[in-house]
């Protein structure tokens, strides 16, 4: 891409991201917002603490980068560890949760897992995203009820262990696209700095959309820099994977559309604009996308499911959630059964628009941009991703698994709350340096198309959650997109810290 592209995605990324890192370094300390949480350690404190702890195991991993290399290897083994220990950590701590995980989708699943009638499909045609998730749960307990040695009463182990796959597998995917970009030291420092913060997430521990979408745009990063491969080939599974990820979690999709975004900028820089090659990707991701259609399709009639026409809540009903003044976006009881009790789908959108219409002029431009504010801390204040949040997220509790791991491990994700605040303030603490080190990529110069494709996807991210529902486990999909950026902005600014310093002797 062209150098007029880059300074566009740089200037506006690096100003998003420092606005960000504002709101959450000085203006979260005073203000009042949905799921505020307080760390042991205010957020301003711990970005330089962070800073240079991470940089010295970076420098760690650099200096004993031949030895640390031998024992990674290609990364397979290593990661089959990192995915038993997060097995082994998981299942001292898994419970059953409530809200939706737990209340609607879990019992569904295992109606469906022993070929019974789902008995509340009216809740899969108000969230029909939620049926796929629904199919793969299903599949996933009728598997474990035949084989699983983990929990062979409740099943939910093995959905856990589905969270601790998908995680080591994005580990690994991170690992080799830094890799590709940078060198393997500082792939190392990827892999490692995933696998002590996402490594440990208590998301792991909920079956749900955010825990299933986390692969998704990583894995379609990763077949994107494939360039070995037949391109027919490699686009058709971006294609497949970047628009079927919008039944589970419709975020997902906006790397797709920043990847076409990309293709397109720089066919409109490059002297021969190769139309037919140009054509002929587009034909392939429009057959892509027909067949996540027609599998989505296929997954409902498995399911027994007729959703009703028009029974889900749309962009309108989203779009006025998000603008409400009392939950600052977030989820709102009041929204939904205002949307719930109009039985025509035209009727409500229109009654939806008119209310959002209402609730931007009532706002007025500053109170608009405190809105905006609040809403963005909402999204991305919170290392835990507003774990816990909601008066029915701990429902059920099962037997220790021993007398000492167990209770430990309990204690720091529910329970009694004694060490709960260790588990916030350490999740904090990597999340504040993410929020930091993504903004110093635009330091960087001769980015790759890689590297705009994560900006341009964040950004999207960032304007969709600032349009629509807020929610800070809404962008747990996007975090290991947000490390790659934060790696590569690190490895950049030591490399300039070091060439800076050989200069001066």
């Amino acid at each position: 891409m062209e150098c007029a592209a880059n300074k566009v995605i740089d200037k506006v990324f690096g100003i998003v991201a420092l606005v960000n890192l504002f709101l959450v370094l000085c203006y979260a300390p005073f203000a009042e917002y949905s799921w505020k949480r307080s760390a042991d350690l205010p957020n301003i404190v711990l970005l330089p603490g962070a800073a240079i702890l991470l940089a010295l195991l970076y420098y760690l991993i650099y200096r004993f980068q031949n030895l640390l290399a031998n024992v990674f290897g290609r990364g397979y083994a290593i990661s089959g560890v990192l995915f038993w220990a997060e097995i082994y950590w998981t299942c001292n701590a898994y419970f059953k949760t409530g809200w939706d995980a737990g209340n609607c989708l879990l019992p569904s699943a295992i109606e469906l897992s022993y070929g019974l009638p789902v008995s509340d499909a009216g809740y899969f045609s108000m969230c029909p995203n939620n049926i796929t998730l629904l199919w793969i749960q299903s599949k996933v307990l009728k598997f474990a009820w035949r084989f699983s040695i983990l929990d062979g009463k409740t099943g939910m182990m093995s959905l856990v262990a589905l969270n601790c796959l998908i995680s080591v597998i994005s580990a690994l995917l991170i690992y080799k696209i830094v890799n590709k970009l940078t060198s393997q030291h500082t792939a190392l420092f990827a892999w490692v700095l995933y696998a002590i913060y996402m490594g440990l997430s208590p998301w792991l521990l909920i079956s749900y959309s955010d825990s299933i979408a986390l692969l998704f745009p990583i894995l379609v990063m990763w077949l994107y820099m494939q360039d070995g491969w037949k391109a027919w080939v490699r686009w058709f599974l971006i294609g497949l994977f970047g628009f079927g990820t919008y039944y589970i979690k419709p975020q997902c999709c906006i790397i797709l559309i920043a990847i076409v975004l990309v293709e397109l900028l720089e066919r409109f820089y490059l002297k021969e604009k190769r139309w037919k090659e140009l054509l002929a990707g587009g034909a392939v991701l429009l057959l892509a996308i027909a067949t996540a259609y027609g599998l989505q399709q296929l997954i409902i009639r498995d399911t027994g499911l007729k959703p009703e026409k028009g029974g889900g809540f749309g962009v309108a009903h989203f779009l006025m959630m998000g603008l409400n003044e009392n939950t600052n976006g977030s989820y709102s009881e009041e929204d939904a059964i205002f949307s719930y009790d109009f039985s025509d789908p035209a009727k409500r959108r229109t009654a939806e628009l008119k209310m959002a219409g209402e609730r931007v002029k009532n706002y007025g431009f500053v109170g608009m941009l405190e809105h905006l504010s609040k809403k963005q801390l909402v999204n991305f204040g919170d290392g835990t991703f507003a774990w816990g949040a909601g008066d029915s997220f701990f429902w059920e509790y099962y037997e220790r698994k021993n007398s000492y791991i167990s209770g430990m491990i309990r204690s720091l994700y529910y329970g009694d709350e004694k060490n709960v605040h260790y588990m916030e303030t350490y999740m904090q603490f990597f999340w504040v340096w993410i929020l930091c080190f993504m903004g110093t990529i635009i330091l960087k110069k001769g980015k790759t198309k890689a590297e705009n494709i994560c900006m341009l996807s964040v950004l999207g991210l960032i304007l969709f959650q600032l349009l629509f529902e807020s929610g800070a486990r809404y962008i747990y999909c996007y975090v290991p997109l947000m490390l790659v950026l934060a790696v590569m902005g690190l490895d950049d600014l030591m490399v300039k810290i070091w060439n800076g310093a050989i200069k001066k002797k």
